[in-house]
């Protein structure tokens, strides 16, 4: 059975019937055809060569109705897409003072993917979105739940001792691992996971081990992006500084690459051997004076703490080529 033909053909025919000295000759064959009631004859278009299928209800010899003659508006042609979106968006990210840039993330998580060993990473931008790569991907937290052991214990304590606030900054500035004991048996896996849902972490699991609670890169670049916020006022100062000066022999990865260029940093970072080799992971919070982002790198088997180390410094790096 013949079908209906497309719009596009009768717009064709249509565009036929007005050409050149033809027209006359043409609507008076049709006027024929339509007062005398004869068959009808084939409507052609150019390019099919087929006659026009009756429509429905007629028979094949029923005059062509009024309505198959009507010239359709012609649909305008879609804008054409803009090349590099990707790059535009960033350049235009960038003008906005978005740091770190999207294309600057790409180009991380691009060089992430050539690393040996598991990774997982995360950026949260100075807009707070959040990008990544296997940025939900689980790991071993080692020394990096230190961060999140100063925040809950200052959050539950309104005044701190000077013997407290000596084990806090033991805790974090030489990453003492005694002084990390102690101050997690006053709040438990308890006061960790209270802290993680106030901070937004999807992912956080303990198990009655510090330094084996479940994190996330996504997780944890979410923590440090909210820092300031989940400090108490009394508290902030003290805890950021902590942060900001942890010794000069655990100031590698970000620090080292972001404090060239200007930015202060707030940072933790863990390290140990595992089964797959060696882990070494850190999460920081960057800031210039008006914007701030936070970045978290996580690897699992790595050659050696030198090659991770090396790992979260050339994502730091990449984050701030564009960011400047």
């Amino acid at each position: 059975m013949a079908t209906r033909p497309r719009a596009r053909r009768s717009r064709d025919c249509g565009a036929r019937s007005h050409g050149g000295g033809h027209g006359f000759l043409l609507a008076a064959l049709l006027a024929a055809v339509l007062t005398a009631g004869a068959a009808a004859l084939p409507l052609v278009t150019p390019s099919a060569g087929v006659p026009v299928a009756p429509a429905p209800g007629q028979t094949s010899g029923a005059p062509l109705p009024i309505s198959g003659l009507v010239v359709p508006r012609p649909t305008p042609s879609p804008a054409p897409r803009p090349i590099a979106k990707r790059e535009a968006k960033g350049a235009e990210a960038v003008r906005q003072g978005v740091v770190p840039a999207h294309a600057a993330v790409q180009r991380a998580e691009r060089w992430l993917a050539t690393r040996a060993g598991v990774t997982g990473f995360a950026v949260v931008d100075s807009r707070g979105r959040l990008y990544g790569r296997a940025s939900d991907r689980q790991f071993v937290s080692a020394s990096v739940i230190k961060a999140m052991l100063l925040v809950q214990y200052l959050r539950t304590h309104r005044a701190v001792d000077p013997w407290t606030r000596r084990l806090l900054a033991s805790m974090i500035e030489v990453s003492d691992n005694s002084a990390a004991q102690t101050i997690y048996r006053t709040m438990g896996d308890a006061g960790l996971l209270a802290l993680a849902r106030v901070a937004g972490m999807r992912h956080l699991t303990t198990c009655g081990w510090l330094f084996e609670v479940g994190i996330t890169a996504a997780d944890q670049a979410r923590f440090f992006a909210r820092l300031p916020r989940l400090l108490p006022r009394a508290h902030r100062r003290f805890a950021l500084g902590l942060l900001s000066h942890i010794v000069s022999t655990q100031s590698w990865g970000a620090p080292a690459v972001a404090r060239r260029h200007g930015w202060t940093v707030w940072f933790k970072g863990g390290w140990c051997g595992t089964d797959l080799g060696q882990l070494v992971h850190q999460v920081a919070r960057l800031g210039d004076g008006r914007r701030s982002f936070s970045i978290c790198v996580l690897t699992d088997g790595d050659p050696s703490m030198g090659y991770g180390i090396e790992t979260i410094r050339g994502v730091t790096a990449r984050l701030l080529e564009l960011s400047r």
